[in-house]
């Protein structure tokens, strides 16, 4: 595990790529805000990549006696990766681990994204379209940077 100041460093980064040329991602929601969830889009040039952050800069809030079950935990979901894909299937189960604070909602790639997500995605999707005044329920050519933006704004309230 990397120390704090590495993880946040790593988070920052993550956050702030362009989902256009570093693919593969996911969206990590805090629930340790109150009323409202925060959500953090993170991105990465492969899935090697995605899958290593996890094993070393995830778990922020995961006591480092904890930490060897954690890895343990994931080296199994690893392997399911390594042969199915980022699958709903996978992210059901990696949630399954008790995470004090927060949970992903979404993994897969940028392209899946912008096609529908899954359920934790359909709603911010929702509201862009709402907020663009499109009559479509896709995300179209023209509006991908207007959505990369919209993440980005997520990330800063």
């Amino acid at each position: 595990m990397n120390t704090t100041d590495i993880q946040v460093k790593n988070y920052n980064e993550a956050s702030e790529r362009d989902p256009r040329k570093s693919s593969y991602g996911f969206l990590e929601v805090n629930t340790s805000m109150g009323v409202y969830d925060q959500y953090y889009f993170l991105w990465f040039d492969t899935i090697e990549s995605l899958l290593t952050f996890l094993k070393e800069d995830f778990p922020i809030n995961i006591d480092e006696e904890y930490f060897e079950d954690y890895l343990e935990f994931l080296s199994k979901i690893i392997k399911s990766i390594n042969s199915n894909g980022l699958t709903q299937e996978n992210l059901d189960e990696f949630n399954t681990y008790n995470f004090p604070s927060s949970y992903i909602g979404w993994w897969g790639s940028f392209n899946g994204l912008i096609k529908g997500g899954n359920t934790n995605t359909t709603k911010l999707i929702n509201t862009f379209l709402e907020n663009q005044d499109v009559l479509t329920q896709e995300i179209s050519e023209d509006n991908i940077q207007h959505f990369i933006e919209y993440l980005n704004e997520l990330r800063d309230q």
